[in-house]
């Protein structure tokens, strides 16, 4: 059984087979890395027919090669999962889905985290449309974290954890739970969650945790 993930940054190979290791053992892994999608998604704010149209050749190769899933690790495309799934026989699975799910089905006031703007929309709609769909009415607050993802880019993580921290102390006074809306953003979260009054949550392990869960039912 492969896992094929789909990133737009690098840096999360190593970090999503360390988990799959850990949780679901018995599964192969393959990553494939497009970073100009990321790029066209910052470039037009949002996901383009275009980038949608890579993303599901991504998925239909990914099938053709022999995975039994296609996992997202990007949150500003998940959007997109729904669309690559209608085109191959195979789960094409959000990298978000589960830490959303978990925050609106135990938390009503949540804060949203994200180191990028084009984020920040696709998590809100998709907290939204898991409440109305558990029928639950829930309170978001988003923050961008300031300087964060330049902080990223030029490879100074002391500074980009810090950021991220001063964004979830902002919104521990308001919220009940904070998720971090970007996979990426799990790297800080060991130098968070012990210094916050509420829980953090990220989607990386809760993503594998759910894959796990997919095959143990198939």
């Amino acid at each position: 059984m492969t896992i094929f993930f789909i990133h737009t940054v690098s840096g999360l190979k190593e970090y999503f087979d360390t988990l799959t290791a850990e949780i679901l053992p018995d599964a192969d892994t393959c990553h494939l890395i497009d970073e100009s999608i990321i790029r066209q998604v910052e470039t037009a704010g949002g996901l383009t027919s275009m980038v949608t149209e890579r993303l599901c050749d991504h998925a239909v190769y990914a099938q053709k090669a022999g995975a039994a899933a296609v996992q997202f690790t990007c949150s500003s495309i998940s959007p997109a999962a729904d669309i690559a799934a209608g085109k191959v026989n195979i789960p094409v699975l959000k990298v978000d889905l589960p830490m959303v799910m978990y925050a609106v089905n135990h938390f009503t006031c949540i804060g949203v985290a994200a180191t990028v703007e084009t984020t920040l929309g696709p998590t809100t709609e998709l907290l939204k449309s898991t409440a109305a769909k558990a029928g639950k009415n829930i309170v978001l607050e988003t923050r961008l974290c300031a300087g964060a993802f330049a902080a990223f880019k030029a490879g100074d993580y002391a500074g980009y954890t810090a950021r991220i921290k001063e964004t979830v102390n902002e919104l521990t006074v308001e919220n009940e739970v904070i998720i971090l809306a970007q996979a990426s953003m799990a790297r800080a979260l060991a130098e968070i969650d012990n210094n916050t009054a509420i829980p953090v949550l990220s989607s990386p392990r809760m993503a594998v945790e759910h894959l796990r869960q997919l095959f143990k039912q198939g």
